[in-house]
C-alpha cells in the first residue's frame, strides 16, 4: 500500500529534492507530503502517456518531409552543393540554412560513430540512417521562408507534404504557422525529454490550469500530426494514443494519484455494470476491488472513448 511507504530520508529530500517537491506543492493542492508524492508521480504519468505522441509527431513531420523532398530532388538533398534556397547567391549563407546542414552533419557523425562502436561497422551512414538521427529541429528549419519560391521545396512540395486541411488558403501563412506549431511541439518534447515538471509555465497557478496547459500542447501535437498526415493522426484515434493522453492529463487523474480515489468493491455483475456506467459518465480510470476466490485489486481503463 502506497500509505506504507516511508518516505523520509530516502524519498523526499534524496531521492527527490525539496526543491522540486516545492514547485508541485505551489500549484497542486495537496494534504501530505504522500499527495505531494502522488502529485510528483501523475507528472511521470503523464510524460509516459505524451511520448507516443511526441515521437509520432516527430516521425511523421520529418518523414513526410524528407521523402516529398528527396523524390523531387534526390537523395542526400541537404549537402551544401545541393541545397537551394532563396538567398543562395549571396556571400554569406544564412543562419537558418547554416543551422539545417550542420544538423545533417551532426547526424551523419552520430551514425557514423554509432555503426563503429556497436557493429564494428566502418560503411559511410546511408541517406535513411542520417535522417532517422536528426534533430527535431532540422525540419523546423526547413519550413522557413528562405526556403520558399521560384525552384525551391515550397510551395512547390507543399500539397505533397501537408496533406491535410490547410490552416490557410496563403501558402506562406502556412509555412509559418506549421513552423510555429513544429517549434512549440518540439519545445515541449525537450522538457519531456529533460525530466522536467512537464506543465510548468507562466501563469499556471493551480490543478485547473495544469490540465488546460498540457491539453492545449496535446492540441498542438494533434493539430501538427492532423496537418501533415489525417491517416496518421487517425491511427492514433483509433488506437486511443490521443484519448489515453487526455485521460492522464485531466483532474480525476491528479485525484487518483494523490490516492483520494475510491476503490470500489465488486462481487457481482450487476455492480460492475453499474461502476462501469459511472466511469463512463465521468470519463477515467476505476480502482475496483474483486470478491472472487479472493481479493484482487484491477484498474479499470476504458478503450474507445
Amino acid at each position: 500500500m502506497p500509505f506504507t511507504v516511508k518516505l523520509h530520508p530516502d524519498v523526499i529530500a534524496t531521492n527527490i529534492t525539496r526543491e522540486r517537491l516545492d514547485s508541485y506543492k505551489s500549484v497542486f493542492d495537496v494534504a501530505s507530503d504522500l499527495e505531494l508524492i502522488g502529485s510528483y508521480l501523475w507528472n511521470l504519468h503523464v510524460c509516459s502517456s505524451l511520448y507516443p505522441l511526441m515521437n509520432f509527431a516527430e516521425i511523421t513531420v520529418r518523414n513526410s518531409i524528407d521523402q516529398a523532398v528527396t523524390a523531387a530532388t534526390g537523395r542526400f538533398w541537404w549537402s551544401a552543393s545541393t541545397l537551394r534556397y532563396k538567398s543562395h547567391s549571396a556571400s554569406r549563407r544564412p543562419d537558418v540554412v547554416s543551422q539545417l546542414i550542420n544538423n545533417f552533419s551532426k547526424a551523419h557523425s552520430s551514425v557514423r560513430r554509432d555503426k563503429i562502436e556497436r557493429y564494428s561497422d566502418p560503411t559511410p551512414p546511408t541517406h535513411d540512417e542520417i535522417v532517422a538521427k536528426t534533430d527535431f529541429s532540422t525540419w523546423e528549419y526547413t519550413f522557413d521562408r528562405e526556403f520558399m519560391g521560384r525552384g525551391l521545396m515550397w510551395p512547390a512540395l507543399l500539397g505533397e507534404v501537408l496533406k491535410g486541411t490547410w490552416p490557410t488558403t496563403k501558402a506562406g501563412t502556412t509555412l509559418d504557422i506549421v513552423q510555429k506549431n513544429i517549434k512549440v511541439v518540439r519545445q515541449f518534447r525537450n522538457r519531456l525529454s529533460h525530466h522536467e515538471p512537464i506543465w510548468k509555465k507562466f501563469h499556471v497557478l493551480d490543478e485547473k490550469d495544469v490540465v488546460a496547459h498540457l491539453n492545449e500542447k496535446i492540441d498542438s501535437i494533434e493539430n501538427l500530426i492532423g496537418i501533415f498526415s489525417p491517416d496518421a493522426l487517425n491511427l492514433l484515434k483509433r488506437n486511443n494514443f490521443l484519448a489515453y493522453s487526455r485521460m492522464a492529463c485531466s483532474l480525476q487523474e491528479i485525484s487518483r494519484f494523490k490516492y483520494r480515489t475510491e476503490t470500489h468493491n465488486v462481487k457481482t455483475f450487476s455492480k460492475m455494470k453499474h461502476i462501469t456506467s459511472l466511469n463512463l459518465a465521468q470519463g477515467g480510470l476505476l480502482n475496483i476491488k474483486i470478491y472472487s476466490d479472493r481479493k484482487r485489486k484491477f484498474l479499470m481503463v476504458p478503450v474507445n472513448f
